[in-house]
């Protein structure tokens, strides 16, 4: 049998649609400081926090890549809460991993992530999928 090579993207009921530029965009773009971080990490000798980084960013694209497969089943707006959870879930964990646990041999210029820096990027997942929310049900734009 042969299957159809192109897919109809299913269509939202609000503003969020399947736009490749929108989604590989933010599915590119949101977990590039963890691939950023974990080469940086990775320089100054921190394999496993390395590792942490580099596994949280593939698993947050992969599952972006996933969804972008299945967008003729899934709705868009519960496709990019889905990538954003996901990522809310992973950047406390690597946070965690790469700057609160203790090393052997701590890495100075890694010192300012401490305090309130710690918290505002745990909540950086959880404050855009609200603006998103909020974009989406009641049409609250800029």
């Amino acid at each position: 049998m042969k299957q159809h090579a192109t897919k109809t993207a299913r269509t939202g009921s609000g503003k969020m649609q399947w736009h490749p530029g929108e989604r590989f965009g933010g599915i590119v773009g949101g977990p590039s400081w963890l691939a950023y971080g974990a080469i940086v990490l990775a320089w100054k000798g921190q394999l496993i926090a390395s590792a942490v980084s580099a596994v949280s960013c593939l698993l947050v694209v992969a599952l972006g890549c996933w969804l972008w497969t299945r967008r003729d089943r899934v709705a868009p707006s519960h496709a990019f809460a889905c990538v954003l959870l996901t990522f809310s879930l992973v950047v406390p964990i690597v946070w965690f991993v790469c700057w609160d646990v203790p090393i052997a041999e701590r890495v100075p210029s890694l010192q300012w992530v401490r305090g309130y820096r710690s918290v505002a990027a745990c909540l950086l997942g959880p404050v855009i999928l609200l603006c998103f929310f909020m974009r989406e049900r009641f049409g609250v734009t800029k």
